[in-house]
């Protein structure tokens, strides 16, 4: 009988540790995706300034859609140095990429800008970045599924540390999947 509860209660420590142990594995993936959105979104960020420069010198009077990129990308930069939730980040990333939508909208009406080689490599760029952009969405949506699926089904939801909370998923905002609207009269 002793043996029997000693075989039972070393099931339950193997169990715990094994679990333990996935759940860690899954948290370093799921902050290992979260680096990967972060650099992405950083590098959009980056080629922001260069996009507007060249915007700039073919639509002069198209301020407003200008200051909007500008505007948003700061906002997007604030917000990641102030917090780190996929929430604020997706709602405020959202905002970047309507922008952006925008600036490649204008050049439909600037045919010389068009045509510029600098804006054809930028916007280039950018698309390159928009497709990195997803696919890090996806594998942190991946690892959270995971993560989370594992964190509320039992048994492991015994073994998942209580200070370890289930994460919200990187989403796109309702303005990413909108039409764009873009009045250049």
């Amino acid at each position: 009988m002793e043996w029997l509860i000693a075989a039972l209660l070393a099931a339950v420590v193997v169990f715990w540790v094994v679990a333990y142990n996935r759940f860690v594995r899954l948290r370093t993936a799921v902050r290992s995706s979260w680096s990967g959105i972060d650099v992405e979104l950083k590098r959009r960020a980056d080629l922001i300034p260069n996009l507007v420069e060249t915007v700039k010198g073919y639509a002069t009077h198209e301020q407003d859609t200008l200051a909007r990129v500008v505007e948003a990308r700061d906002k997007a930069e604030r917000v990641r140095a102030e917090q780190d939730s996929a929430e604020a980040r997706s709602a405020v990333e959202g905002e970047v990429s309507q922008a952006l939508t925008n600036v490649n909208a204008l050049s439909e009406s600037y045919p010389d800008l068009k045509a510029d080689r600098s804006f054809l490599a930028l916007q280039q760029e950018l698309a390159t970045t928009e497709d990195r952009i997803a696919a890090a969405r996806r594998l942190f949506n991946s690892n959270v599924k995971q993560w989370n699926r594992l964190g509320q089904t039992i048994p492991y939801r015994f073994a998942r540390p209580s200070t370890w909370d289930l994460h919200a998923y990187f989403e796109a905002e309702p303005a990413d999947r909108a039409n764009v609207d873009l009045d250049l009269s």
